[in-house]
């Protein structure tokens, strides 16, 4: 069952408060994180969708997607998107692939 997700104003808000030009992920809860940026399109929300439908969860853990929206402020051109997705506990695919050492 999906959390009580919080209004698009809400996340917005939140994610300028805790985001930096470094930091585009932020956790708003302990079940919703979210990701944003310019770079954050429909297509990447839709991509990580089919991914989680498909991938086997017993051997690879992706974020559910809650909802996906793009915010472009008045008086300006820029549209921000926000992947809003379940919080997913544990080690992340890119901190994992740092530290892992190659099996020949």
């Amino acid at each position: 069952m999906a959390p009580i997700l919080p209004s698009d104003r809400e996340l917005i808000f939140f994610c300028k408060e805790r985001g930096t030009s470094d930091i585009r992920v932020v956790h708003f809860s302990n079940t919703i994180t979210v990701k944003f940026g310019l770079d954050i399109t429909p297509a990447e929300a839709a991509t990580q969708q089919y991914v989680w439908k498909c991938v086997d969860p017993t051997i690879f853990r992706v974020s559910e997607v809650h909802r996906f929206f793009q915010h472009k402020p008045q008086r300006q051109t820029l549209v921000t998107g926000y992947l809003v997705m379940e919080n997913i506990h544990g080690t992340c695919l890119s901190e994992y692939l740092e530290t892992a050492t190659s099996q020949d």
